[in-house]
């Protein structure tokens, strides 16, 4: 099994960091020009997967993939062989992966009045 260097772990967590405090920074700004900006809470992954992907720059490259029709992420890629050892994270709030605060919602496909679990329960699993 592949380990990632302590150097690219202390990496990922600056990225982490510096993505919250611009997401903060920026959020705090909007709030101030807009009258409503609620739904800017949503743009906070793409911050820290942006700082995220500046940190990492020297150490690995990253594609942006679809996890559904709205959700979007970096995919970051370790290895140069993709199909060997790949190692892949995905930065999300805890709260996504806890069964108590997932949603349920509907099927983009489905009948509606059938529920289906939301992509956020099928990954908690």
């Amino acid at each position: 099994m592949e380990t990632i260097k302590q150097e690219v772990r202390e990496s990922i967590v600056k990225g982490i960091i510096a993505g919250y405090k611009d997401y903060v920074n920026e959020r705090n700004e909007v709030k101030k020009r807009m009258v409503i900006s609620d739904a800017y809470v949503y743009t906070k992954s793409n911050h820290i997967e942006n700082q995220v992907a500046k940190h990492l720059e020297n150490f690995v490259k990253y594609i942006k993939e679809n996890a559904g029709p709205s959700w979007k992420y970096l995919k970051f890629i370790f290895n140069k062989d993709e199909e060997k050892n790949n190692i892949m994270f995905i930065l999300k709030n805890e709260d996504y992966f806890d069964e108590k605060n997932v949603s349920v919602g509907k099927s983009l496909v489905a009948d509606k009045n059938q529920k289906s679990n939301s992509r956020k329960r099928r990954l908690s699993y």
